[in-house]
């Protein structure tokens, strides 16, 4: 996230606190689903769980870009993640 929000991270500090709290330990094949609702924000499910939602379309872009953006932390998982080969 500091990577992606660069500058902008303080405004998203709040927000990040509260993703983080919904996180919990994940066994195999547990999942956590992030989907952006427009006009609502981010909202995250963990274990099946909706845990609420973070508002904002900023906070998901910078979210997103984690995987997405031009930085990921491995450019293979970007292109599966987009269906590029």
């Amino acid at each position: 996230m500091e990577k992606n929000a660069g500058d902008e991270l303080a405004a998203y500090e709040e927000r990040l606190e509260t993703l983080n709290s919904w996180m919990s330990p994940m066994d195999e094949g547990e999942q956590m689903t992030f989907t952006y609702i427009p006009g609502g924000g981010l909202e995250v499910a963990v274990k099946g769980e909706v845990k609420g939602t973070i508002e904002g379309s900023d906070f998901a872009g910078v979210f997103f870009s984690i995987w997405l953006g031009d930085s990921p932390p491995n450019r293979g998982l970007r292109d599966g993640l987009l269906g590029r080969d």
